[in-house]
């Protein structure tokens, strides 16, 4: 969650370290994410971001807004980058994994989609997703990919020898 790191009468430190690093939709969308909690408070609080840090520094002093009321607008902004299912390049930016591993297993189900986006230029073209919780599975455990493999690699052998 978001944790307040350091705190004045007139400003405090919200640290957004933890959660981002223990979220795999947040750690690959953290851009996206720094942008909709800007948006969430603006015109609300002045803020600011630290350079090179999941850090920001909130005003505190405004008269209707309390400290947790601001975490909690906060927190409301990371719920669609949180949960938002991921993309062919987000999905290979988190696992460790080919193109053509992740379509023959995206076929074969033993990646399974969780739905697609259309994306519209000449032509539209149609792009599957990937739940965010199933990646993470998959990513705290890295045997399960290994065993694809192996098993992918005997397959093969079977099928040329």
């Amino acid at each position: 969650m978001v944790s307040v790191t350091a705190s004045t009468p007139e400003w405090a430190r919200l640290n957004f370290t933890s959660i981002r690093r223990h979220h795999l939709g947040l750690a690959l969308r953290w851009d996206e994410a720094r942008r909709q909690i800007s948006a969430a408070l603006r015109g609300v609080v002045k803020r600011e971001w630290i350079d090179g840090a999941d850090h920001l520094l909130v005003e505190t002093t405004h008269p209707d807004l309390s400290l947790r009321s601001i975490i909690l607008r906060c927190a409301a902004a990371l719920v669609g980058p949180a949960r938002r299912p991921l993309t062919p390049r987000l999905l290979m930016a988190a696992l460790p994994i080919t193109n053509k591993e992740r379509l023959r297993w995206t076929k074969d189900g033993r990646l399974p989609r969780s739905g697609s986006v259309t994306i519209r230029a000449a032509h539209p073209v149609s792009v599957g997703t990937y739940g965010v919780e199933a990646v993470a599975r998959l990513v705290a455990d890295p045997s399960i990919i290994a065993a694809w493999r192996h098993a992918d690699a005997s397959a093969e052998r079977q099928a040329t020898g």
